[in-house]
C-alpha cells in the first residue's frame, strides 16, 4: 500500500502490516496535516480503510484539517470564516466526499497507550478490511520518562503486528536548526528509543524544506512552497497505486 508521496513510497517501499512508522518534527511542522494527507490519498483515492486516532485536536479542529485538504483550501481561512462563494461550494462537495469515505476518524480522550490499543481492537472487531492505523501525537498520552515513552512504542509496535496493519505515528522531538548549512539536527534524547522501535522514521522540517528519512540517511526533496501548501492544508499531487 503507497502513501501516494512518490519520493517516500520509493525510499520506504511503501506501508506494509506490522510495521511501525514515526514522523517526527518539532511542534508546528506540519506533520498533522502530512498525516491527513496520507489518509486521504488512501482513504479517498485507493479506497482502503483508515482509523485516524487524534490524542491532540477536538473533533472540530480535526475537521477543519481534513475538510481544508480534500477541499483544496486554506485551512487559516475556513477558522476565520473568511470564505468565498466558489470555496464554500468546494468544502460542501468535500464534506459529501469524506462521509462517503472508508475512514475513521477518532478523537477520545485517550489516557493510556494501553487504552488507545483497546479502541483500536474494538474497531478491527468491526471493521476487518482496516488497511492502516495513524495516531497522532504520542506525546499527548501520559508518558512521563523515557523508560515509559519507550514501553509506549513497544505496545504500539506489538499492536501493529497483533492487528496485521502499519502503523504511522507522529512524535514531537527537539531539533535545532543551523542557517550556515541548512540543516536541522535533532537534539531529543527519546529519539533514541523512537528510532530503536520504529521500523521507519522520518522527519519533517519545514524549515529546511526537505523529509529526511534518518534510517536510509536519504532526502526526499521537497520545494518549500510544496511543503507551505501542505502545511496550509492542501494535498500534494500524484496518484496512489495499490500493491
Amino acid at each position: 500500500m503507497h502513501t501516494g508521496y512518490k519520493e517516500i513510497d520509493h525510499l520506504i517501499s511503501g506501508l506494509h502490516s506490522g510495521d511501525l512508522i514515526s514522523i517526527v518534527g518539532n511542534s508546528g511542522t506540519g506533520k498533522t496535516t502530512f498525516l491527513v494527507n496520507i489518509a486521504m490519498n488512501i482513504a479517498m483515492e485507493a479506497k482502503q480503510e483508515v482509523a485516524f486516532m487524534s490524542l491532540q485536536h477536538l473533533p472540530d479542529q480535526l475537521g477543519f484539517n481534513f475538510l481544508a485538504v480534500v477541499g483544496n483550501v486554506v485551512i487559516r481561512d475556513i477558522i476565520r470564516g473568511y470564505i468565498r462563494v466558489a470555496e464554500w461550494h468546494k468544502l460542501t462537495k468535500a464534506a459529501c466526499e469524506l462521509m462517503g469515505s472508508p475512514l475513521i476518524i477518532g478523537c477520545a480522550p485517550f489516557n493510556s497507550v494501553k487504552h488507545l490499543i483497546d479502541e483500536v481492537r474494538k474497531i478491527r472487531q468491526t471493521k476487518q478490511q482496516l488497511k492502516l492505523l495513524i495516531v497522532d501525537s504520542l506525546g499527548m498520552l501520559q508518558l512521563h520518562d523515557r523508560k515509559e515513552y519507550a514501553e509506549g512504542l513497544r505496545l504500539l509496535k506489538q499492536a501493529a503486528m497483533e492487528l496485521q496493519l502499519p502503523i504511522l505515528l507522529s512524535c514531537t522531538v527537539k531539533t535545532k536548526s543551523f542557517k550556515k548549512d541548512n540543516k536541522t539536527v535533532i537534539r531529543d534524547a527519546r529519539y533514541d528509543v523512537i528510532d530503536t522501535y520504529s521500523d521507519t522514521a522520518m522527519m519533517i522540517n519545514l524549515k529546511s524544506s526537505d523529509f529526511t528519512v534518518p534510517h536510509s540517511r536519504s532526502k526526499c526533496n521537497k520545494s518549500r512552497s510544496d511543503l507551505e501548501r501542505c502545511f496550509v492544508g492542501q494535498a500534494f499531487p500524484g496518484p496512489v497505486v495499490n500493491q
